[in-house]
């Protein structure tokens, strides 16, 4: 508490070189940490914004401040902008930290039924495996289909507001499937990270190894009626990769 406290009331000189990942979470952002992170003039900070704060832009710029002379970013997801600082105005929250120098890089998954199975699998498995854990075999699953689309619901409203609050801000935009998905696409998307940020790029590494199966038919043990489900919803694009 004392340090929630001292930061929001100091202000030294930040970190010249700033960036925000915003999105949703279970959209490759703890990869993108990672990968970033892993630039030997960057430090990446995870949610700083995950609980509620009286002071939550004076916390940011003392988390910047205390890495001068690096790259410095963060990680803040949509729903913790909307739902847990509970910001009147979150568009002037976020042009706020555009026009004081942070580059926006907006990451989003296109196929909001694999997030949805993604944030599912991960509350009964575990949400990230580093390198040098014991990778047992894939589980599968059994889902209740209305929490499935319920989950697509959620993320389609989230996605609705993220483009809202980003309409006319700078950003770079960035998504799961064409950016991260695959290791081959990492090192390139770094590239395209470091040259928006205005700075050299370098190899970057991560730890983090994929959880969740690619099949569907094998994360989930009711994928038929999931399947059957889906067809006959407004959410049945969602399958063309299933």
């Amino acid at each position: 508490m004392f340090l929630v406290a001292r930061r929001a009331v100091w202000r030294p000189r930040p970190a010249e070189t700033r960036f925000v990942i915003f999105g949703q979470g279970r959209s490759g952002s703890t990869l993108l940490v990672s990968l970033l992170g892993s630039h030997g003039r960057t430090h990446c900070d995870g949610e700083i914004l995950y609980s509620r704060l009286r002071f939550p832009r004076a916390f940011i710029d003392a988390s910047a401040a205390l890495h001068r002379g690096r790259i410095y970013g963060f990680k803040l997801l949509s729903y913790q902008l909307r739902d847990v600082q509970r910001l009147a105005r979150p568009e002037a929250f976020l042009r706020g930290l555009g026009e004081d120098g942070f580059r926006i890089l907006y990451l989003r998954r296109r196929n909001l039924l694999r997030h949805a199975l993604s944030n599912l699998y991960a509350r009964e498995t575990e949400f990230h495996r580093v390198d040098g854990a014991k990778k047992g075999p894939a589980r599968r699953i059994d889902v209740n289909v209305a929490d499935v689309l319920e989950w697509i619901r959620v993320s389609g409203e989230l996605a609705s507001f993220e483009q809202r609050v980003l309409r006319d801000l700078p950003h770079l935009p960035l998504t799961y499937e064409d950016d991260l998905e695959t290791a081959a696409s990492q090192q390139a998307t770094a590239d395209r990270v470091f040259a928006y940020l205005g700075t050299e790029t370098e190899q970057v590494a991560s730890t983090m190894q994929k959880v969740a199966p690619r099949s569907i038919a094998d994360m989930v043990v009711n994928h038929e009626e999931l399947i059957a489900a889906l067809r006959d919803s407004p959410h049945a694009e969602f399958l063309e990769d299933a």
